[in-house]
């Protein structure tokens, strides 16, 4: 009679990491960190998933370095991408803002650096004015005023007196 074979379960990452996103368990809590668990089924689900990077797509990281340029915060670029883990709903047209997943990297249909920025920008208002410059105060300025300070503290003292 022969014996079944004994398969090894194939672990993503090592020992310790979640199997979902690699990063460190805190807790010994099983395979799957709490925020991989909290997210179960709705991670990427609003993203386009593929093996090959489609043709003059670009990383996203890169995208949002050129944006910051035109004055778009990166917090705004993932948020109008459906979010970090892309669980939340993507910003229209999907053609522009939906990401595409391969691997690991998150990819951005080119026309986001032209239309998805004008859109972006369109819909965060009007650029908030830039703050004025304040006078910087130097440490000697600091303590010259302090010094003065003290001096005419005295000086109302010793009228007093």
């Amino acid at each position: 009679m022969e014996q079944p074979k004994v398969v090894q379960e194939v672990r993503k990452f090592g020992e310790g990491r979640c199997q979902t996103c690699g990063k460190p368990l805190v807790a010994s809590s099983g395979d799957i960190g709490a925020t991989c668990k909290l997210h179960q089924g709705k991670l990427r689900s609003t993203a386009k998933l593929a093996d090959v990077v489609p043709e003059g797509y670009i990383r996203m990281s890169k995208v949002c370095r050129a944006l910051e340029t035109k004055g778009l915060s990166t917090h705004t670029i993932v948020k109008s991408c459906g979010g970090d883990a892309c669980t939340a709903p993507v910003m229209e047209p999907l053609n522009i803002f939906q990401p595409t997943y391969v691997g690991g990297g998150k990819w951005l249909n080119p026309e986001m650096l032209t239309k998805g920025a004008e859109l972006l920008l369109k819909a965060q208002g009007a650029p908030k004015a830039p703050k004025a410059d304040a006078p910087k105060v130097g440490k000697a300025d600091v303590v010259s005023a302090t010094a003065a300070a003290l001096k005419a503290h005295s000086v109302i003292k010793a009228d007093k007196a």
